[in-house]
């Protein structure tokens, strides 16, 4: 397996992913190496180009190499869990040793149509999650194995490797602690039962939107400053006081 030496940390990952599920299968160690030469054949995995298009995954062969490819680090990382699933029936059913599944093979041959281009129809994929949860770093994996690429807390350290889009979020669209505001335009808040509540904002205020807009805009530049952020998710308070 051919990774430049300076591929970006998700390719790596998509190596480690694909030589140790061929050995699970095969019971063959197949080497990691940053260069083709002296390589009469190779399976070689890179990314074709970087950017905010939608992913496109690719294997293919070409001169008697196995590429496994993309237009993206992530891409690449999903072009290797899609040979394994289709040509070699590797599954991961669900989270933690126990739910993968690695067909056994003595041998396996290239059929004579082989090749797959695909762009994903959805181009986020990922589950809401709540806060931390239980066996997060296994469903972390079992995630990206099925090919989600968004993380909704956003990546934390060690966690690069998955490719998945940033995504920090909290309850940001709100006017929390803004006593100023609610005594001089009470009507950017919520009405609850006849009375102006800061418990949650009017979502008909168009000063409110601004205001709200306004917080909005400094908790991004704040995160951006901090961590690399693809995607900010925004909602209100949590809560079930509606205005009225």
């Amino acid at each position: 397996v051919v990774v430049a030496g300076d591929a970006p940390e998700c390719i790596r990952y998509a190596a480690q992913e694909f030589t140790n599920a061929v050995a699970r299968v095969s019971g063959v160690a197949i080497p990691v190496v940053g260069s083709d030469e002296g390589v009469a054949h190779a399976v070689k995995i890179f990314a074709d180009d970087e950017g905010w298009a939608k992913e496109r995954v690719q294997y293919r062969l070409k001169g008697g190499d196995l590429l496994l490819t993309g237009n993206q680090p992530r891409a690449a990382l999903h072009a290797a869990y899609a040979f394994l699933d289709r040509e070699l029936g590797v599954r991961w059913l669900w989270p933690k040793e126990d739910g993968a599944y690695y067909p056994e093979r003595k041998k396996w041959a290239f059929p004579s149509k082989f090749g797959f281009d695909h762009t994903p129809a959805i181009w986020f994929r990922g589950f809401h999650h709540c806060g931390d949860w239980r066996d997060r770093n296994d469903f972390l994996l079992w995630e990206t194995r099925n090919y989600v690429n968004i993380h909704r807390h956003g990546n934390w350290v060690g966690e690069e490797k998955y490719g998945h889009y940033s995504m920090p979020s909290m309850h940001n669209a709100n006017l929390n602690g803004e006593k100023k505001l609610f005594a001089e335009h009470p009507e950017c808040f919520c009405m609850l039962n006849g009375h102006r509540s800061m418990i949650n904002i009017c979502f008909s205020s168009d000063l409110g939107a601004q205001k709200v807009a306004e917080r909005i805009g400094k908790d991004v530049e704040r995160r951006t400053k901090q961590a690399p952020v693809d995607i900010i998710s925004i909602f209100p308070n949590d809560n079930q006081d509606y205005c009225q």
